[in-house]
């Protein structure tokens, strides 16, 4: 229920972003170790979300005070959601409902009415479960924008929620997290109107900022009593260091990696070029200590990606070409020496397979990332995952009916995204007619897979990607065509979710 415990779960939503990349270790590790404190009372993690809620109780009882704002590192960003995930849970020892809204920030006069409509959808799917439990909201949406305040029509709607729960004791939080901000300004100016109203005790709102893109901690100054800024010293690179002390044998060669790992990871994360040649060095003769090929290729790809991201592109070629060899050549290897009959199957085939086409996604977007890209080797590497994946369906064999994640679909995923970016290094290359084809081939791809699947996929922007060559080359026919297919294939607003130009 809205008021229970959320998984805490890590979205991969770029793939060149999340590789081995220090918030993907962040993100891990704080989910593994959250699970830990069942086990153990205190660690790093614990220690930072305590000093959080210190902060976060001054907050509750200072008295008119509405708004919190967390302004924070890029990458203590993550502390931020761990703290909201505790408090959150229905274990948590907090009296108040934490309530999380991700509706993106379009505008000033739509962002409350689309966090209004994202409350009505949290309750409407909740409706069912909390009559189980006899408890019944008196609570229906009713929301009525105010032509002189934007923020006015959700606060009174999240008022009125609030009071339907009927709560002894605690406030109810709105956590504003748009998953995108179109206009900073603007979203400056709702704060304003927001921070201008005087709210019931009953409800408060959160948000969260970073200090490398400050937006409202200076709001405080002309709301003092209103809004709270915190920023506590929560000092991730060494929470990581910390917590893997605490944890595992000190003396086994895979805590050892563990450390050796991360600490190349802050190489790349600093551009650190010798860095990241020396911590490579270790990290892969411990991983080779500990014979786990896979553990080769993650070192491997880490250091193609930080060689390529900091202009060193030969040096980048020669750690993917290396990491593809390994896999290649683990393929038909036991995964566990010591286990050799032990056979995995895994729903996207061998394991060592699908990372070498992730070899070739992230060599492809090494060449993507270098300060003059290179299409046509980026367009190569995708063209190689392809032809890979390829091999891969005719070796899993799914059956003709409607695949899922069990029947191919996996491979199926990842080929939509290798022919999406043969698509556009094509037309980076000037070759309409190969993306047009490649881009069809993509949607036909994509009818294969059921709704659910298809909806997490990057299916609009090939749909977009093609439209845009159809209106180029005057095909009304095959224009209007595919605008009918997508309405089918994503609903009729599926053109709406694409992020706007700035």
């Amino acid at each position: 229920m809205f008021f229970q415990k959320k998984s805490f779960i890590l979205v991969e939503k770029e793939r060149n972003k999340i590789l081995f990349s220090l918030l993907y270790l962040t993100f891990n590790d704080l989910y593994f170790y959250l699970k830990m404190t069942e086990i153990k009372t205190s660690n790093a993690i614990t220690r930072r979300i305590d000093l959080m809620q210190t902060y976060w109780e001054k907050f509750i009882y200072t008295k008119n005070a509405f708004f919190c704002c967390w302004l924070v590192k890029q990458d203590e960003v993550s502390m931020v959601d761990a703290f909201y995930q505790v408090n959150a849970d229905e274990s948590s020892d907090t009296p108040d409902i934490f309530l999380r809204f991700e509706a993106p920030f379009e505008g000033i006069n739509s962002y409350s009415k689309s966090i209004s409509e994202e409350l009505a959808e949290i309750v409407e799917a909740d409706r069912d479960l909390l009559a189980e439990d006899d408890i019944f909201l008196d609570w229906a949406p009713n929301y009525k924008a105010d032509p002189k305040n934007s923020a006015v029509g959700f606060l009174r709607e999240f008022f009125h929620f609030a009071h339907s729960l009927e709560l002894e004791e605690g406030k109810v939080i709105a956590y504003l997290s748009p998953s995108n901000i179109n206009n900073p300004s603007a979203w400056k100016k709702w704060w304003q109107d927001a921070l201008s109203l005087d709210l019931p005790d009953k409800i408060a709102l959160m948000v969260c900022e970073t200090k490398e893109r400050e937006l409202l901690a200076n709001l405080s100054s002309s709301f003092p009593k209103k809004m709270m800024v915190f920023s506590p010293e929560l000092d991730m690179d060494n929470a990581i260091r910390e917590l893997m002390n605490e944890y595992g044998d000190q003396e086994d060669n895979c805590t050892h990696f563990r450390k050796a790992f991360f600490e190349l990871t802050q190489a790349v994360a600093k551009g650190n070029v010798n860095g990241i040649q020396q911590k490579a060095k270790n990290a892969l003769g411990l991983a080779r200590q500990i014979g786990f090929p896979y553990l080769e290729i993650a070192v491997l790809c880490t250091v193609g990606n930080g060689f390529m991201m900091n202009g060193k592109e030969k040096s980048g070629i020669l750690a993917f070409d290396e990491a593809l060899k390994i896999a290649d050549a683990s393929k038909d290897k036991p995964l566990v020496p010591e286990l050799p009959n032990l056979v995995i199957d895994l729903p996207g085939g061998n394991l060592f397979e699908q990372l070498a086409v992730q070899t070739l996604f992230f060599k492809a977007a090494g060449f993507l990332a270098l300060k003059k890209p290179s299409y046509e080797q980026a367009l190569g590497s995708y063209q190689q995952a392809d032809k890979r994946l390829v091999q891969m369906l005719l070796q899993k064999k799914p059956s003709d009916k409607q695949i899922d994640w069990t029947n191919g679909g996996i491979i199926h995923f990842h080929q939509l995204e290798a022919l999406r970016m043969i698509g556009f290094c094509s037309e980076k290359l000037g070759r309409q007619q190969t993306a047009l084809k490649v881009y069809s081939k993509a949607i036909t791809t994509a009818e294969k897979m059921p709704l659910e699947m298809r909806q997490n996929t990057t299916l609009p922007f090939i749909a977009q990607a093609l439209l845009n060559i159809y209106y180029q080359q005057s095909m009304k026919k095959e224009y209007w065509a595919l605008q009918k297919k997508m309405n089918d294939l994503l609903g009729e607003n599926w053109d709406k979710q694409l992020p706007k130009a700035a």
